[in-house]
């Protein structure tokens, strides 16, 4: 990533300088102003991911890791979670990844995707989980393809390829790991 900022220079030794257009936070975020009304701004940072479901379940998590960086309106995102508790619902609900740090551009359909490119300790095989980044938002909800074991399944899957992850297919210990990429809505 580059940006077209003036060069920081200084001649005292151990101090550092930043260049024009750039700032540190006191805890080391770097944030680069060198756009207008958010076309060219550039923040890194931490976020706090949820799992949610469209039912009445609450499912509790451990964040092992969660940043991300947005760039004009292109956010990535990365997150390490693992599930700690699941209670009430039912396990049909659907599971929505939620908390993103920035509410996504208003579009038709889904505007982002979700990779998750690590998964453990589901409570049903899948050959792999991934999610899709919803319109004016901060939430995503979660497919999967499951190993076929039924008729219903593989029905579902020839008509549309995923399934929603649901609150039954995960457990206590679940873990999952990826990236999201989406555009903001500034």
């Amino acid at each position: 990533m580059s940006y077209n900022t003036p060069a920081a220079t200084t001649t005292t030794w151990g101090v550092i300088q930043v260049g024009a257009n750039l700032s540190i936070t006191a805890d080391g975020i770097l944030s680069a102003n060198v756009g207008s009304s958010g076309s060219g701004n550039s923040t890194i940072g931490t976020w706090t991911p949820t799992l949610t479901t469209n039912g009445s379940g609450t499912i509790g998590i451990t964040v092992k890791n969660a940043r991300y960086s947005k760039t004009g309106q292109q956010v990535n995102c990365m997150f390490d979670i693992q599930v700690s508790s699941i209670s009430g619902g039912d396990d049909r609900d659907a599971v929505l990844l939620g908390g993103l740090p920035v509410t996504s551009i208003t579009g038709n359909g889904y505007v982002g995707g979700v990779d998750i490119n690590y998964f453990t300790n589901l409570a049903t095989v899948n050959y792999f989980v991934s999610g899709s980044v919803k319109s004016n938002g901060t939430t995503a909800p979660l497919w999967s393809s499951p190993v076929i074991t039924d008729a219903k399944t593989l029905n579902s899957l020839l008509s549309y390829g995923q399934v929603a992850l649901n609150q039954g297919d995960i457990q206590t210990n679940s873990e999952l790991s990826g990236t999201i990429t989406y555009l903001s809505a500034t």
